[in-house]
């Protein structure tokens, strides 16, 4: 049974209530707040969502895992992202950046954990050597596809897809994720596309 250890993003242990309880039929799942680091080994797969997935690429960067899903991640803050988590305490502005434009998802924001946008570590992208799987966003306004696939070009042998969601993937596409999650606990290795 494989262990998936999930680091959510600015909703913390929320941003995967629909993902979570599904994957945990097969696998064991454990959640870790943004600011507690995880315990890994390698028999872990390690999946980061947003702020999570930096700290998830850190995490990896230094702790041998069996894999790496980064979701709707970034690289290191930019302007736009910190600006971003200025304003992201209010509701309709969260909406509006989070979801796609056809989403009728509310996302959630918890504001303590927006001011760790300044302050997260970048990660050595470069010294990650495990199986990895970022999955973008293509209408992500807050880390924005680009950051995604500057994670994807920054490590070695990773794979990529991207979902037509806002950066609330989780949200949105939760049976997408949970399917890409579950192949990709299968079959570290494989492309997603062709197992599509």
């Amino acid at each position: 049974m494989t262990e998936f250890v999930m680091l959510p993003g600015f909703g913390g242990a929320g941003d995967f209530d629909f993902v979570a309880p599904m994957l945990a039929r097969e696998h064991t799942v454990s959640l870790v707040e943004a600011t507690a680091p995880p315990a890994t080994d390698t028999d872990t797969i390690l999946v980061g969502y947003s702020l999570g997935a930096v700290l998830a690429a850190v995490q990896a960067a230094a702790h041998p895992v069996r894999g790496l899903v980064l979701i709707c991640g970034w690289t290191q803050s930019t302007p736009r992202l910190v600006d971003w988590s200025i304003h992201a305490g209010d509701e309709a502005f969260a909406r509006h950046t989070m979801v796609g434009p056809a989403s009728d998802r509310t996302p959630l924001v918890r504001p303590e954990l927006l001011a760790l946008v300044g302050s997260l570590p970048v990660p050595e992208l470069g010294a990650i050597a495990c199986p990895t799987l970022v999955i973008g966003a293509t209408y992500d306004l807050v880390a924005t596809a680009h950051q995604s696939r500057l994670l994807y070009g920054g490590i070695a042998g990773s794979r990529y897809v991207e979902l037509a969601t806002g950066h609330a993937a989780l949200a949105e596409r939760p049976a997408e994720v949970l399917s890409l999650l579950t192949a990709f606990a299968a079959q570290p290795s494989v492309d997603p596309v062709a197992q599509r």
